[in-house]
């Protein structure tokens, strides 16, 4: 299974922390996500995706 998770806030709080958990537990479960956000949670996440 696969999962786009869209994202249209300008900003990083709460919010898109929680989607990143979610990702990260779905990637445990077997699931891929995929996030579409714009530029600070693009940043985010890509710290994320790189520590793993």
């Amino acid at each position: 299974m696969k999962i786009l998770h869209l994202d249209t806030q300008k900003g990083f709080r709460g919010g898109e922390q929680q989607l990143i958990y979610l990702a990260q537990g779905l990637r445990e479960l077997g699931i891929d996500s995929i996030i579409a956000a714009k530029d600070e949670l693009y940043k985010k996440q890509t710290q994320w995706v790189l520590k793993q």
